[in-house]
Formats: C-alpha cells, sequence, structure tokens
C-alpha cells in the first residue's frame, strides 16, 4: 500500500504531482486559491481537495473529509507536505520578519502537531536560510522538534540536478516522528550533473531538450483558454520531451504575446546567454531595466539549464531558433 499524504499550500498540484510520481498517495489537498483548485482537481481528480484558509483547518474537519471520501480517517495518514507561501522569505522582494506570510508555516506546525504524522516535508525559498542570520531557519527546526519529531538539517536542492531544465532552488525541511527514530531522514542524491565528462551521472536537461519540439505557430493570449491544440512541431527528440508529452499528440495554451519592435530587435540581437550590456547601446535603454535583464540573460540558455524562463517567450525564441 503506498503512503497516504496531505498536502497543505498545494497550488495548482507541483508538489503533489511529484510525490505522485513517486509512488505516494495524496489523499488530501488544502490551497485557498480557487483558480489554482481548478487546475489541481483536473490533474489530481481522485485527491480530496478543500479549498479555503488553512486557519481554518483542523484534524477534525480533515477526519471528517478523508472518511466521507475514503472511509479512512487521519490515523492511517503517513505524511504531511506543504509549501508556505515564500515572499516574505525570499532574497527576490523585501525580506520582512514581521510579513504575516513568514508565519504561515506556524498553520502548517500545528495540523503536524495535531496529527502526528510518521513525516513530513516542507520545502521553501532558499533564501529563508538567512533571513534574520539563520534565526528563522533555527526557530522552524526548534518548533518542529519541540512537537516530537526528528528534524534533518535543511538543504537547498537544485530542480537541475533531478533533471529538470531549470536552476531552481528550493529549502527542504525533513522530519521523522521520534518516536519511530532518533536518526535524521536523508536527502536525495543528484541523478544529474552539468559536468558529466567528470561524472556518471546523467547530463543536466537543457532548455533545447524541453522545448524544441513546441510549434513555432502560436494562438495569440486573449486572456481566456479557448482550448485551442495545436499539434508538435516535429517528434519528440528526447526524453524529458517523451515525458511531458505522454500520450497527447498536440499542446494546449501555447499562447504569446506582442512585442514591441525595439524588443524584438534586442532579442534577435542577442547571443546564448548575453545580457542587454551586450547590445548597441540605443537597444539597452526603456522598459524595465531588471525585467530585461533576467529575460534577455535567462530564456537564452538553449544548451544550459535556465535560472528563469517566461513561457510567453518561448514561442519567440522557438522561431528564432529556427532561423538560426
Amino acid at each position: 500500500m503506498p503512503y497516504k499524504v496531505l498536502d497543505f499550500f498545494a497550488g495548482a498540484g507541483g508538489l503533489s504531482e511529484g510525490m505522485r510520481m513517486a509512488g505516494l498517495d495524496v489523499v488530501y489537498a488544502n490551497e485557498i486559491d480557487r483558480w489554482a483548485k481548478l487546475t489541481y482537481a483536473h490533474n489530481h481528480s481522485a485527491t480530496f481537495f478543500h479549498c479555503g484558509d488553512i486557519s481554518a483547518v483542523t484534524q477534525d474537519t480533515i477526519n471528517r473529509d478523508l472518511e466521507n471520501r475514503f472511509g479512512f480517517g487521519v490515523d492511517e495518514i503517513d505524511m504531511m507536505a506543504g509549501g508556505p507561501p515564500c515572499q516574505g522569505f525570499s532574497i527576490i522582494g523585501q525580506r520582512n520578519i514581521n510579513d504575516p506570510r513568514n508565519r504561515l508555516f506556524k498553520e502548517f506546525l500545528r495540523l503536524v502537531e495535531q496529527i502526528q504524522p510518521k513525516a513530513f516535508i516542507m520545502e521553501n525559498v532558499f533564501g529563508l536560510l538567512s533571513m534574520q542570520d539563520g534565526k528563522v531557519k533555527d526557530e522552524i527546526i526548534e518548533a518542529f522538534t519541540a512537537v516530537g519529531y526528528t528534524v534533518t538539517k535543511p538543504e537547498v536542492l537544485t530542480a537541475c540536478d533531478f533533471g529538470v531544465p531549470q536552476m531552481r532552488r528550493r529549502v527542504f525541511f525533513l522530519g521523522i516522528r521520534r518516536d519511530l527514530s532518533n536518526a535524521p531522514l536523508v536527502y536525495p542524491q543528484p541523478t544529474h550533473t552539468g559536468t558529466r565528462r567528470l561524472s556518471d551521472l546523467a547530463a543536466y536537461v537543457t532548455v533545447g531538450d524541453a522545448i524544441s519540439d513546441l510549434p513555432e505557430n502560436v494562438v495569440e493570449s486573449t486572456g481566456t483558454d479557448a482550448g485551442e491544440a495545436i499539434a508538435y512541431r516535429m517528434a519528440a527528440t528526447t526524453e524529458y520531451q517523451r515525458l511531458m508529452r505522454g500520450k497527447r499528440q498536440t499542446i494546449y495554451n501555447h499562447h504569446t504575446k506582442r512585442f514591441l519592435d525595439t524588443r524584438m530587435e534586442r532579442i534577435l540581437n542577442l547571443n546564448e546567454g548575453a545580457t542587454k550590456v551586450s547590445l548597441p547601446a540605443e537597444l539597452q535603454t526603456g522598459g524595465h531595466e531588471n525585467k530585461d535583464l533576467f529575460v534577455n540573460s535567462d530564456f537564452a540558455l538553449w544548451r544550459r539549464c535556465s535560472h528563469f524562463l517566461m513561457l510567453e517567450i518561448c514561442p519567440i525564441f522557438l522561431r528564432l531558433k529556427s532561423r538560426a
């Protein structure tokens, strides 16, 4: 029997999907965003989804929902997972120890204490580790330890080390109930590397590996999803593309946006991995400085993992690559 999991701050279901792929059974999810619920429910129809504020969720409400849906209660739950909103912790924005979003992890802690699953996993932005000189991290570890868990030292995992074409870093907290083990849980070892010549691991999945099969022709977004299906531009050429396609022969939601002529000229004049400072002076001015820097330096890493990739730009980039 697969381990039964509760997922909090579930969003559109990214963490749930990872756990499903790992063979776990996510039986319950909580998320306040009703739009995220639509995506989650479409992809995880077997999961009971509670759309609402986590502060109103208790052991009793979860137990009722599980018994009504599946015929078992929280006493059969093996693990809890969650990624509390991270804006207050992120190094991208203004970090503020008093940001109320920084305390949503305590709602997760409350439910862990009430339900007492065998194990928990909590993830967040890696900027959390350095917030208040590490005091926030220490507070989280101490809090989970106080409610009966052996907590593994938090570690930053990078998505590209596990076959995802993005250098996305997240910090993970793992815990196992102390009556089950005093030995901390261990983190998985990377499966991919950017220095393959020095390793037996698989090579990083690059942006090209991921999106080179997407259609060049796109449907301009009108702000609503009309459900247009577009054929892939070629047969899948990489394992990642085959994994993403599954059995589908068409792709949906392949939208782009209109770009000003100046911005298109910037993109056309950029070499792979370059930033806009490499452009002629007349193309470096105008627009949001940081936005242009991120977009133009990172989406163009065709033969590498990307730090940041705006999906609306992928079709434009594909057309430019096909001209090369």
